[in-house]
């Protein structure tokens, strides 16, 4: 592995400009709903509140933030019987400065 170190940037470009408030305003939205957060090796999951249109909302947030960051991996995972809802986000070696920076958790 390289010693080089890696920069992360998302192209807000790359989703249309008619979406961009709109994307800002969900992004906002689900990361405010989040009840628990986990640091993983390559990233963090976080468990979100169990809320009427949550997991479309997600797919919606997901579509979007391919196109502006594709270094991320995006996982949904829903338990049974109405369980946790769990979202990962994870990228390669070093990712994770960029994502606490740009959902504002800090360390």
């Amino acid at each position: 592995m390289s010693d080089e170190k890696k920069y992360f940037y998302c192209d807000m470009t790359a989703i249309p400009s008619a979406l961009r408030k709109h994307h800002s305003d969900l992004t906002k939205e689900l990361f405010g709903s989040v009840e628990s957060m986990q640091e993983l090796p390559n990233g963090f999951a976080f468990r979100l509140k169990d809320q009427e249109g949550l997991l479309a909302k997600m797919a919606e947030f997901v579509d979007r933030e391919r196109l502006c960051c594709p270094f991320f991996s995006f996982a949904i995972e829903v338990g049974s019987e109405r369980g946790a809802v769990w979202f990962r986000l994870t990228g390669p070696d070093g990712v994770k400065p960029f994502i606490r920076a740009e959902i504002g958790f800090p360390e």
